[in-house]
């Protein structure tokens, strides 16, 4: 064999071994009712939802827009007694289109149903906020259940939650293993809109202005006479 044609062969070997040992990213869609992983997802309207079909438990990743300063919620159903223990969403894209500004976004699990184990919550911290230009959001205060995102996401804009390194979210979900009662909680999102202005404020704007009008007015006729 040429030296040429043992180096070809020897290329061609250390690719196939490259191809071997590095893991396939694999993303499945998830549709609205699918069972993954042994959970029934319920998913709002608009969502897309991923689902990395590689880990070794539920991770997600999901993309979705708020119309409104209204909620949005995922429900997930335990439908099986081997369950993924733990639901990782690995990045979210979340956009505002409600023609207001929202202040910041809590995060929370809410249990419907206990089951057999404890209820759901937290796994340490959420996702880290080390790119401002794409989690816009600055700072965040996590519990046991809920997690509370700070910083102005003005309409139109877009914060991608653990993208480029970010982290992730990790729920322990605490399905049922052994019989009995299975789980049921949601996943929450609750945007922190803008604070209106109460109408008593404009009113007595509107009242100062009118007044200083009027000592505007007042001088610069008082001047003319002079």
């Amino acid at each position: 064999m040429s030296r040429s044609a043992l180096f070809s062969l020897v290329a061609a070997i250390l690719g196939v071994l490259a191809f071997a040992v590095t893991p396939v990213r694999a993303l499945t869609v998830v549709g609205n009712g699918d069972t993954v992983d042994g959970w029934n997802i319920i998913m709002p309207a608009g969502m897309t939802m991923l689902w990395e079909d590689n880990k070794p438990s539920l991770t997600l990743q999901t993309t979705s827009a708020f119309n409104t300063t209204a909620g949005q919620q995922i429900m997930f159903v335990q439908a099986l007694y081997s369950a993924s223990s733990t639901i990782t969403f690995d990045t979210q894209a979340i956009t505002n289109s409600s023609f207001t500004r929202f202040t910041g976004m809590t995060q929370s699990v809410n249990t419907m149903l206990s089951g057999t184990r404890s209820t759901p919550a937290l796994i340490g911290s959420a996702f880290t906020l080390n790119n401002p230009g794409k989690t816009i959001f600055t700072s965040q205060v996590t519990t046991g259940t809920r997690n509370t995102l700070s910083g102005m996401l003005m309409n139109t804009q877009t914060s991608r939650l653990g993208y480029g390194g970010g982290g992730n979210f990790i729920i322990n979900a605490n399905p049922a293993t052994g019989g009995g009662l299975k789980k049921i909680f949601a996943f929450r999102e609750d945007p922190i809109p803008v604070a209106p202005v109460p109408p008593a404020f404009w009113m007595g704007l509107s009242t100062l202005m009118g007044l200083g009008a009027v000592a505007g007015l007042r001088k610069m006729l008082g001047r003319r006479v002079a």
